[in-house]
């Protein structure tokens, strides 16, 4: 037989999750790669990247670890927006440069 723990705790709403994730991006300006951080391992998230005509050229999974590693060398000089999501909810975007 299986032994099957539970463990008890308090799940937080997409607004708690909203009023509580930071994210930061370095280095910015980015040259080819970027990193993001997350202050709280949070699993499910995942990000997109928007240009500055509100197109989406890029997106990917959060690690849920807290540090993910994005590879921007195709991207084209300019100013981008990354917003981390849970599903359809957007919880927080951070813009960056990419030289």
């Amino acid at each position: 037989t299986e032994e099957v723990g539970i463990v008890e705790g308090n799940a937080l709403s997409v607004d708690q999750y909203k009023n509580n994730l930071k994210l930061e991006v370095y280095p910015n300006p980015s040259t080819g790669e970027l990193y993001l951080n997350c202050n709280a391992p949070v699993g499910g998230l995942t990000y997109s990247i928007v240009n500055t005509q509100g197109a989406v050229v890029l997106t990917g999974r959060i690690s849920d670890f807290g540090r993910t590693f994005i590879a921007t060398e195709a991207l084209a000089a300019g100013i981008y927006a990354i917003t981390a999501s849970i599903g359809d909810n957007q919880l927080s975007t951070v813009q960056f440069v990419k030289q």
